[in-house]
């Protein structure tokens, strides 16, 4: 949070954290057993959580790099036999006894975000569900069949922390739920490709979406009063507010106030200044 350190999360299950400077490893550890696909600090930087392919979500101590606690894909209370493997083709099974009670993801973990004051961890994962965790803890506060049937790429909290928004590349749809309740407010119905942010902008009583496809980064604007009158909306029943072109494929967005940073396939990152984006 304070830009002196950069987290990052490798295809081995590596966490490593650097120095933003300089580039230097401050600390690395194996953080689990297949790829890491989100990893992000805490507000107060003494904390990283990190999400994989093995399912999990674990947080870790930035100052020892020692886990903290993991949601894990299982919580026995009796006998059960459960294993997790990989093949060749880096397929991940996971395979339950019945009668185990799942208690975190039961596929993939692909995004991960804490709520702004720190006290709330949201994933979401292949399995089509969002979960919110106690971050102190670990425990599950609430779990949501998001997308039934499709996999959830991306999750993050508003600003505020009232709303989480979760993206769907396989529904293409995004969509708002309220962060206490885990009512869904409202959706976004898009082109194929993945929704990958959600912008609260208070100071113009809207909403930015920010949607990928391909080399193609669209930017929408949605007011909170059709919100409040309205549940859903098709992407093309609004112009974009902005679009750019990327070098390759748009796979990962970041956004800090005016400023948008992409992650392309081809390995090339693009800063982008968006000045109708509130600072």
């Amino acid at each position: 949070p304070d830009g002196k350190l950069v987290v990052s999360g490798s295809h081995h299950g590596m966490v490593q954290i650097c120095d933003a400077a300089t580039g230097a490893e401050v600390r690395a550890w194996a953080g689990h057993l297949a790829a890491v696909n989100s990893v992000g600090f805490s507000p107060d930087g003494r904390r990283v959580f990190s999400g994989s392919d093995d399912y999990l979500v674990t947080l870790w101590d930035v100052a020892t790099g020692s886990e903290v606690w993991s949601c894990a894909r299982h919580q026995c209370t009796g006998t059960c036999i459960c294993s997790w493997s990989i093949d060749l083709y880096e397929r991940h099974y996971v395979e339950l006894d019945p009668e185990c009670p799942v208690r975190g993801h039961s596929g993939e973990v692909f995004s991960a975000a804490f709520s702004p004051d720190g006290k709330r961890v949201v994933s979401g994962a292949w399995d089509g569900t969002v979960k919110i965790l106690d971050a102190a803890t670990g425990v599950e506060v609430r779990s949501i069949d998001a997308h039934v049937d499709y996999q959830v790429a991306t999750v993050d909290f508003s600003p505020d922390g009232r709303r989480i928004v979760s993206g769907s590349p396989s529904e293409n749809r995004v969509k708002i739920w309220d962060a206490e309740s885990g009512e869904m407010l409202w959706s976004i119905t898009g082109r194929k490709g993945a929704f990958v942010d959600c912008l609260p902008d208070p100071l113009k009583s809207s909403y930015h979406f920010l949607t990928a496809r391909d080399e193609e980064l669209l930017v929408f604007e949605r007011s909170f009063q059709e919100e409040e009158n309205e549940r859903s909306f098709q992407e093309g029943e609004k112009a974009p507010v902005a679009s750019f072109m990327a070098p390759g494929e748009v796979t990962c967005v970041e956004v800090r106030g005016s400023a948008i940073l992409l992650g392309c396939m081809d390995g090339s990152v693009v800063l982008l200044r968006a000045p109708f984006l509130s600072a």
